[in-house]
């Protein structure tokens, strides 16, 4: 059902089980680094307005013992919120998520959300949003805040002793003219507690394939951010249904970033409102 302006399946329970790669390239230690894995996910609508979710991940393949913190800079103010990546990635199996998310439509393109757990594979904590969709309108407005905690790469159920409350608020442009190109400005504070901008431009094909890029900016300088100087990436989003039999809604995504960084990090968290009330935007070629 969708009438709400977001979308619950009929019978409000959805599983998958999907290869992911992520990717960094250009690094110091190893210009390819990579770790190949499969994800198997499960979510409910406990009722209209309630999802419960989770995911396992099992770790087959990757090279991020190369991966040396070392080579950061000894000098940096920032706190180490992605680049303990090697740390993560040491564990053969883990939950990387496991969250319950309210969302409720309140009426006039307003929509409002409240989650918690843990949110992705390196944090974890509780967070509200809102957002102000029109239906067919080529813009939209969003805003969230969190707090959250670093899971204990040594133990995934337990949480290191670092926190930080982090927050955007996001504009999202769907140019009539630009068919099928969403541009997402968030500005707001980061996971390093830096603050910042981050833009990420996207395309989506008829295919239903999204290629996107997407570049921060923040106010750590370049020496204490080290090699790479800013945030940036690349992304492939493809729909699991051109590989299936039969409809499927989920999505595998491969994406690709220079470097590890500290800088620039925002919370990779799964439900977002605006993708979620997705069948409001304006068809496509219309």
């Amino acid at each position: 059902a969708s009438g709400r302006g977001y979308r619950i399946r009929a019978d409000r329970f959805s599983y998958s089980v999907k290869p992911t790669l992520a990717q960094s390239l250009g690094g110091p230690e190893d210009f390819y680094m990579f770790q190949v894995g499969v994800m198997a996910s499960a979510s409910y609508w406990l009722t209209d307005r309630l999802l419960l979710d989770g995911g396992v991940f099992a770790n087959l393949y990757n090279n991020y013992d190369k991966f040396k913190s070392s080579l950061l800079p000894a000098d940096s103010s920032l706190p180490r919120v992605r680049t303990h990546i090697r740390d993560y990635v040491s564990n053969d199996a883990y939950i990387n998520n496991l969250q319950a998310n309210y969302v409720d439509a309140l009426g006039n393109g307003f929509y409002a959300q409240i989650y918690g757990g843990y949110l992705e594979t390196m944090d974890g904590g509780v967070g509200a949003g809102a957002a102000w969709r029109p239906l067919d309108s080529d813009w939209a407005l969003g805003v969230d805040a969190k707090y959250v905690k670093q899971r204990d790469w040594d133990d995934m159920m337990r949480f290191t002793d670092y926190s930080v409350p982090t927050g955007f608020i996001t504009t999202y442009w769907n140019p009539a003219k630009l068919n099928s190109v969403l541009m997402k400005l968030s500005v707001g504070q980061y996971l390093a507690k830096d603050k910042g901008a981050t833009l990420d431009v996207a395309k989506r094909f008829d295919s239903g394939v999204t290629v996107g890029v997407w570049a921060a900016l923040t106010n750590v300088s370049k020496e204490d951010y080290g090699e790479g100087g800013f945030s940036k990436g690349f992304y492939i989003s493809i729909p699991l249904d051109l590989m299936t039999i039969g409809p499927n809604r989920n999505r595998a995504v491969v994406s690709w970033t220079p470097l590890t960084r500290d800088g620039g990090q925002m919370l990779g968290r799964k439900y977002q409102l605006y993708d979620m009330t997705s069948e409001r935007e304006t068809p496509v070629g219309q």
